[in-house]
């Protein structure tokens, strides 16, 4: 099958800086709606690098495929996280977490978003090790929220899971596979301890 492509990679925000979901102070979701920024882009210019726009095909592994299925059900991606999870509606325990690893207070949501927005991102990225005891990647301990609508445009408002079972979701086609060992790394640092 040989077909010319363009292939255009994106970046996003992870970890606090990307999902950190305390309500109307902080909303969420904020890797997600980088990607929709992006995807808005391509669409609009992909033309200009010999891309068709009626031909944008996302693709994404791991975490990638994830977004994915939530840019199907998403208001603002009108592109699996039906799985083991189920999306919370804040992050108010992981948060807490950061701001007192990072020296900030911890007693409402707006005095650490004022105060988090105030750390240097290299240290709020520095102080994931510390999230470890929450399971293997720190950096999945934040993840994306099901947003209350605060008057900003929300990704997601309502469970993944629940959108697909009414079929209130993008009728697109899906390819699917999967990664063979992806986590294989973490199966040998047990067995090597």
């Amino acid at each position: 099958m040989d077909q010319e492509v363009v292939l255009v990679t994106l970046n996003y925000r992870l970890g606090a800086l990307g999902f950190l979901g305390l309500g109307k102070e902080s909303p969420g979701n904020y890797g997600l709606k980088n990607q929709v920024v992006a995807l808005r882009w391509i669409q609009k210019n992909i033309e200009a690098f010999g891309g068709e726009p009626s031909s944008v095909t996302l693709y994404g592994y791991s975490a990638g495929s994830w977004s994915i299925t939530l840019h199907m059900v998403a208001i603002l991606g009108s592109g699996s996280t039906v799985g083991q999870w189920n999306l919370p509606y804040d992050q108010l325990a992981i948060t807490k977490k950061q701001a007192q690893i990072v020296g900030c207070p911890d007693t409402t949501p707006k005095e650490i978003v004022d105060c988090l927005g105030t750390v240097p991102a290299e240290k709020l990225s520095n102080s994931l090790a510390e999230f470890r005891e929450l399971g293997s990647n720190p950096v999945l301990a934040w993840s994306p929220i099901v947003e209350r609508n605060y008057g900003q445009e929300p990704f997601i408002e309502k469970p993944p899971l629940n959108l697909y079972r009414r079929g209130n979701f993008e009728k697109v086609p899906v390819m699917a596979g999967i990664t063979k060992d992806e986590f294989a790394g973490l199966a040998i640092g047990k067995i090597v301890d």
